[in-house]
């Protein structure tokens, strides 16, 4: 029997993704960050996450990459 296991695959457009919905963030190819989504807008490009620290981020598609799991 074969197991599925979460990928991360590279988010190119912003509505692929939605609130409450787990990401890691990039900056220059290296992991920057992670945590779930808790708004955002696609139109601005930018998503506001609450990371593994508690600490919310604002984060713009500009300057970061985002990856999702996906099965």
């Amino acid at each position: 029997m074969t197991e599925l296991f979460p990928v991360l695959s590279e988010v190119n457009n912003l509505r692929l993704v939605r609130t409450g919905q787990e990401i890691e963030v990039h900056l220059n190819g290296a992991r920057y960050c992670h945590g779930k989504i808790e708004q955002m807008d696609a139109d601005l490009g930018v998503i506001w996450i609450r990371d593994t620290f508690g600490e919310r981020k604002l984060l713009n598609a500009s300057d970061f990459t985002f990856w999702r799991y996906v099965l």
